[in-house]
């Protein structure tokens, strides 16, 4: 279940961004076509909370890549101000609100840090425990 959830949550990002420029997975140093966004996972922590409840902490990395130009820089700032505002909150049937999000500037031009955290129930099954019984110094297993 969890697994979907982060599916749907990394496919929400990449579409949020689709609308504005291409989407890569990573950067390319070839065959890119400009101005794009790389994509990518930068962190994933999952903690335990009651019961059979977990919260998950993903964070993404966005990096912005304008065309090569004298206005590199700016037009690399203004992706980033656009990814921003597209990634404040991602989905159409599952909505995700990123609970942080930030920009940084970097040798190529700027990079857009977005986290977002939910709480997921796990489903498992208890299994009930076995009985053994010794019968003429052996075990023998009896199945609940």
């Amino acid at each position: 279940m969890t697994t979907g959830i982060l599916e749907d949550l990394r496919r929400s990002v990449i579409a949020a961004l689709a609308a504005e420029a291409s989407v890569y997975g990573q950067k390319i140093p070839q065959k890119t076509a400009l101005p794009c966004y790389c994509v990518y996972l930068r962190q994933a922590k999952c903690s335990k909370r009651l019961g059979n409840q977990s919260f998950f902490s993903v964070a993404f990395s966005v990096q912005c890549i304008a065309k090569e130009g004298a206005e590199q820089k700016k037009d690399s700032k203004d992706m980033a101000e656009k990814a921003l505002e597209k990634l404040e909150t991602v989905g159409e049937e599952t909505l995700f609100r990123a609970v942080s999000r930030s920009v940084e500037e970097t040798e190529d031009g700027y990079c857009v840090l977005a986290e977002y955290g939910f709480l997921a129930k796990q489903d498992r099954e208890d299994s009930l425990m076995q009985q053994l019984h010794s019968k003429e110094g052996s075990l023998v297993q009896i199945e609940v």
